[in-house]
């Protein structure tokens, strides 16, 4: 919302040079005897959610079949071949038993990815190019409605709901408590098996706020009594006030503990496995949407500070 960036020199030659990389790409398609028309897009609002929109470089048409194209003009200031470059884990392209190929966990495959299914089109030619020295990579990328629905749409639709809207509807821009960032643990997946690397992330400014508090609370915690009976007794978690750990930065397997308040189960049953929260951490202004507590129970990663 508040981007400065306009845009420089090498962005500005990518965009001039995408009409050349057109005709380029629809004369290798003629020595493959396909013959491809490609026309202009706009702005494709989702049909669905009306807050998502695409804007592809350009729509194809080959044969009897619709697809899109995505442009990127790269390497403009780098000697590096696309082989040289693709030993970078920075590069969007990887080498797969010799065969150059879109990294799956790139920005730019959910980008393919977010126009396919925003337009619902079922596939995507994908074309990176350089000048100096000239090499052209063309791939198809075709529509995967499972990653889309599971992991893509949650994610955006969360961050639209709880940081964007809220954003403009009060900006907190320039104030003491800064702008809603999407590094807070709102996040949660569709899919379950998304969800523990994206729920246990939490801004490192936090840290600063509550660390001392948890760290003086968390040695005295008393651990939690553990039901001897063979029926497993259920925990309440409503009205508790709790220890919960964080992954604050997953590539180092940082892990921090924050004090906070349970006020609500506001999905499912209280004490059941797939109940889903409403918790108030200490030091934050909104409280967030968090599940998978007693299952944190059960592993360590929550205590309660209430005993």
């Amino acid at each position: 919302m508040y981007s400065k960036f306009s845009g420089n020199k090498y962005t500005r030659k990518g965009i001039q040079s995408e009409g050349v990389t057109i005709k380029e790409y629809t004369r290798l398609k003629s020595k493959d005897d396909i013959t491809v028309t490609v026309k202009p897009s706009g702005l494709i609002i989702d049909e669905n959610h009306k807050f998502l929109a695409a804007s592809p470089d350009g729509v194809v048409e080959e044969d009897e079949s619709t697809g899109l194209l995505e442009i990127k003009n790269l390497l403009q200031n780098n000697q590096a071949s696309f082989e040289e470059a693709a030993r970078k884990s920075t590069f969007c392209l990887e080498s797969n038993k010799g065969k150059l190929t879109l990294k799956r966990n790139h920005n730019y495959y959910y980008q393919c990815q977010g126009q396919l299914n925003i337009c619902q089109i079922e596939w995507l030619d994908f074309i990176v190019r350089r000048t100096n020295p000239y090499e052209i990579h063309v791939e198809r990328i075709y529509r995967d409605k499972k990653l889309w629905d599971d992991f893509m749409v949650p994610k955006l639709t969360a961050f639209y709901h709880n940081c964007m809207l809220p954003e403009l509807a009060s900006p907190r821009k320039n104030t003491l408590q800064g702008i809603r960032e999407p590094s807070k643990p709102w996040y949660t997946p569709a899919n379950s098996s998304c969800q523990e690397g994206n729920r246990r992330q939490k801004k490192k400014k936090h840290l600063s706020d509550d660390s001392s508090d948890s760290d003086d609370a968390s040695p005295n915690i008393v651990p939690e009594v553990r039901a001897t009976s063979k029926r497993q007794r259920r925990t309440k978690f409503v009205g508790r006030q709790i220890l919960h750990q964080w992954c604050t930065d997953e590539t180092k397997n940082t892990l921090e503990w924050y004090e906070g308040t349970v006020l609500d189960c506001i999905r499912g049953v209280d004490g059941n496995k797939n109940a889903v929260y409403e918790v108030m951490y200490k030091g934050e202004n909104e409280a967030y949407e968090v599940d998978n507590l007693q299952d944190d129970l059960n592993n360590g990663s929550l205590k309660f500070k209430d005993l």
